[in-house]
């Protein structure tokens, strides 16, 4: 999935699409570049979840490096949430945090080969 299309579908649901389905130049110039850096922070998170290498995007354009369903199904709310917060639309930030943090706590646990010298268990 590209970034622009995780970026729609967060769009459509703060309710900010046009009748068509298009993004007005007014809600892109207020969002766009800002979800190029939410986009990241949250990408970061899902593939330290999922166990995927992180690669940032650069534009809405680039491809993500988490698998499709992930960002369909999580980053999405999580993208929503944080432009929610930032419209100070709390009822929405509320709504789709707490969904994308459902959708983190549902992935799977991987396995990974990283020690961590700050925890050990006696």
């Amino acid at each position: 999935m590209i970034a622009n299309e995780a970026y729609v579908k967060a769009l459509a649901l703060l309710d900010e699409l046009e009748p068509d389905g298009s993004v007005s130049s007014g809600t892109d110039e207020l969002y766009r570049e800002k979800s190029i850096h939410l986009i990241n922070l949250l990408s970061r998170t899902l593939a330290r979840y999922t166990g995927a290498e992180y690669t940032a995007i650069n534009g809405m354009d680039d491809e993500l490096c988490i698998e499709d369903r992930y960002a369909d199904e999580i980053l999405v709310y999580g993208l929503a949430a944080k432009l929610a917060l930032a419209d100070n639309e709390i009822t929405l930030y509320n709504e789709y945090q707490s969904l994308y943090n459902m959708g983190l706590n549902s992935i799977p646990v991987v396995e990974s080969d990283i020690i961590d010298d700050m925890v050990t268990f006696r």
